[in-house]
């Protein structure tokens, strides 16, 4: 017989799932169709792991949202900015969100490993180095093109703003900031809240997992630049798959560096 209380509980989640994505599509920051694509990741995630977990997902979607806008007129004249007024698409959507959901419907095969690691400090660590590598990317974008002084990343020339693979000092420094918002908000939900309420697998509470975190997440968006200045300058991939390819990066470098540091 079904447990009443489970059923419940499930509902609201598939209730909180369904906000998360309309209050975005309402605020002009998801087309209509990537809200459909959000409300799928976002039920796969809370499924497999907690709301809290999504939770670190959809404030990656609320600064990069805020930093999109910043200043959006400039990047219009300067021929930087995102269409459609900076509303993410269901492309968006699946090159950010991708990687992050299937750490966490992995999450509960990770858990039945064995070998003396901590695997759900591991997993927590790999989830949020994916969302970290997306939020130093869109943070790095986002400023960067508002620099005067852009070069190439494979060979240090002097490029024009948006250019693929392009970086500057500015757009460095907002990715060093995007990774570093992700690692203090999965202190703050995975580390703190998550064992306070009961909500595992949780990562551990030190400095170590912050910045395992800011710099897989720093990593991912540097791989994600020079994908840009070699495969997708020539034609090989489209931005979409070199944002999968930094955050999957990202990820990896979390992962391991998880395993290792135990």
């Amino acid at each position: 017989m079904a447990d009443p209380l489970a059923n419940a509980l499930l509902a609201a989640q598939v209730v909180a799932v369904g906000l998360f994505a309309w209050v975005p599509y309402h605020k002009g920051w998801l087309t209509a169709s990537a809200a459909g694509v959000a409300f799928v990741l976002g039920a796969a995630i809370v499924l497999s792991t907690s709301v809290l977990w999504l939770l670190v997902l959809v404030s990656l979607l609320l600064f990069s949202s805020l930093a999109t806008r910043f200043r959006y007129a400039d990047k219009v004249a300067r021929g930087t900015a995102e269409a459609k007024g900076g509303a993410r698409r269901v492309r968006n959507v699946l090159s950010n969100g991708l990687a992050p959901t299937a750490v966490a419907v992995l999450t509960p095969f990770i858990l039945l490993l064995d070998g003396g690691v901590d695997w759900a400090h591991v997993a927590a660590l790999t989830f949020l180095s994916a969302v970290a590598a997306a939020g130093a990317d869109t943070m790095a974008s986002e400023l960067g093109s508002l620099s005067d002084r852009v070069y190439l990343i494979t060979s240090w020339r002097r490029v024009p703003p948006g250019t693929d693979g392009g970086i500057s000092l500015p757009g460095q420094m907002a990715a060093l900031l995007g990774a570093g918002i992700i690692a203090g908000l999965g202190l703050l939900l995975l580390g703190l809240v998550a064992p306070e309420v009961g909500l595992p697998p949780a990562m551990r509470l030190g400095w170590v997992g912050p910045a395992v975190i800011v710099l897989a997440g720093f990593f991912g968006c540097q791989v994600d630049s020079l994908a840009g200045a070699t495969l997708e300058l020539r034609g090989y991939v489209n931005k979409e798959e070199v944002n999968l390819l930094g955050i999957t990066a990202g990820a990896a470098l979390g992962f391991a560096l998880g395993v290792v540091l135990g």
